[in-house]
């Protein structure tokens, strides 16, 4: 989970740069315009215009320069995020399972000792809609429209799924760091 919040600074991190970069781009192209319309001297102009230039090209260089790691971590941050959230769910799944062992084993006197019929018991049932379980099917995250999260949203996504895992780790029993 760590990984995950260190990606999320470094993103972060990023983005402000490239936003600067934007503000600096358009304050020159700005620069540029009025230094073309205005009525100053023409060698004066074009220096301005010549250096408005050289400030347009070093952020194009910076830019570029920055907008791979900025896509490498975004890529990063998808995959990790995908695989906390199965690996959050599986953690539930397990803590079910282990519930659902309690419960055959603590009714297995009613069966006279069979366990393949207290198994029968518990599957015709539905006992997986008990309120025992409650809390774990609200603590799923829900992985089956993850990707389409991801390509609308990723940090948004992330910091979701870290809230949710934040809210409900204590209650479930299930260690952030267990997940890695």
């Amino acid at each position: 989970m760590k990984k995950l919040i260190l990606l999320l600074t470094q993103i972060d991190a990023l983005d402000k740069e490239l936003q600067e970069f934007e503000r600096l781009e358009n304050k020159t192209r700005a620069d540029i315009l009025l230094a073309a319309k205005s009525d100053i001297p023409l060698n004066v102009a074009q220096q301005k215009i010549r250096d408005a230039r050289l400030t347009l090209d070093l952020v194009d260089a910076k830019r570029a320069k920055l907008l791979e790691p900025h896509i490498e971590a975004k890529n990063q941050l998808a995959t990790l995020l995908r695989h906390f959230a199965e690996a959050w769910n599986s953690a539930l799944q397990k803590a079910c399972q282990e519930i659902e062992l309690t419960v055959l084993q603590k009714n297995l006197e009613f069966f006279e000792g069979d366990e393949r019929a207290c198994q029968r018991w518990w599957e015709q049932g539905n006992m997986v809609q008990m309120p025992i379980f409650y809390k774990y099917r609200q603590a799923f995250y829900p992985t089956d429209s993850l990707r389409a999260q991801i390509g609308r949203d990723l940090i948004g996504t992330a910091k979701h799924f870290l809230r949710h895992v934040a809210r409900l780790s204590r209650e479930m029993g299930i260690k952030p760091s267990d997940l890695e």
